[in-house]
């Protein structure tokens, strides 16, 4: 059986095929799950201890704020959010122009992807802290090198 390549249909069912979100350790990579999770978790009070800071500057110079604490935490996850996705934009603007199709964009809990030629949209909310990305695919089997990187790094020529 022909394995299957980018610019071909799958040969198996598309319930045989199995995803997976997990990152994968391999034995001597050098990584640690334990670590791995506790560099997020380092991350996630970072995060907290900086907004905490943030609150206590705009109260010591008696700026006022008309809005709870949640409402705050709201906006900064929604503004960010929203920086995200104009950085992943960029990554499917220069691909696009490269001549790559998209086959997925994920922001936070939205996830579009494609599926048996449709586009689907998923909703996760549980995934708000997760990991964004921009799936795509080069359209020629002999895509050159440099156009990948130009795609990684988001500049254009």
């Amino acid at each position: 059986m022909a394995k299957p390549t980018s610019f071909s249909s799958p040969t198996e069912p598309r319930s045989a095929i199995v995803e997976s979100h997990q990152i994968v350790s391999i034995p001597g990579d050098g990584t640690s799950n334990l670590l791995n999770r506790a560099v997020l978790l380092l991350l996630l009070f970072a995060g907290v201890a900086a907004f905490e800071w943030w609150l206590k500057w705009i109260r010591t110079r008696h700026i006022v704020t008309y809005h709870s604490n949640s409402y705050l935490i709201l906006v900064c996850l929604l503004l960010s959010m929203l920086i995200v996705m104009l950085h992943e934009l960029g990554h499917s603007a220069v691909g696009l122009a490269l001549g790559m199709k998209l086959r997925a964009f994920a922001v936070g809990p939205f996830h579009w992807r494609i599926r048996d030629g449709q586009w689907e949209f998923q909703f996760e909310p549980l995934q708000i802290l997760a990991e964004s990305a921009t799936r795509m695919v080069p359209t020629v089997p002999k895509f050159p090198r440099w156009a990948y990187l130009f795609m990684l790094s988001g500049v254009s020529s």
